[in-house]
């Protein structure tokens, strides 16, 4: 078949099969359990180690965005002097109160922690409704923020610069 409008698939080749012979590499991890069932747990990206734990990021998302009091929230993984941290900006629902202590407390219930909260009015999302973690993770290290064409409002970015810098 034709990809990518290459007819002897050799970019797809090098980008998908070369890593891992006889296998196709797609981003993600998980495991296959003792019966031989295979369990997908996220994008390999989206794990961080820390305290020589593996984390997924968006594990602690689903924990948070249960809480009744918050409405949505991102949870990014960086690594800054040389520590892998994990940050967690959360957008509360309309006439919620929470505090970073109750965030800390209801994560640890759970068995979870994050090195830094962030409760902000909105996330950066593309134009399709889609978290750009990537610009979060940019912001947290002072990094160029690449390309942003895909951001439905530029203007969250001094928003969530002033958030950081506050903190």
């Amino acid at each position: 078949g034709r990809l990518w409008n290459d007819p002897n698939m050799e970019r797809f080749i090098k980008i998908y099969t070369s890593r891992f012979p006889n296998y196709v590499y797609t981003g993600d991890y998980g495991f296959y359990d003792e019966d031989g069932y295979l369990y997908v747990l996220g994008r390999a990206d989206d794990i961080i180690v820390t305290g020589g734990n593996r984390v997924g990021t968006l594990e602690i998302e689903g924990i948070l965005v249960s809480n009744p009091n918050i409405a949505e929230a991102a949870v990014v993984g960086y690594t800054k002097e040389g520590k892998n941290k994990i940050s967690a900006f959360i957008v509360l629902k309309p006439g919620s109160v929470m505090s970073k202590e109750d965030v800390v407390k209801y994560l640890s219930e759970r068995g979870f922690s994050v090195d830094d909260i962030f409760f902000v009015r909105r996330l950066p999302k593309t134009k399709s409704a889609k978290i750009m973690r990537r610009l979060l993770r940019s912001l947290l290290v002072d990094e160029p923020l690449g390309d942003i064409s895909a951001l439905d409002d530029v203007n969250v970015i001094n928003e969530l610069k002033e958030v950081i810098k506050n903190e």
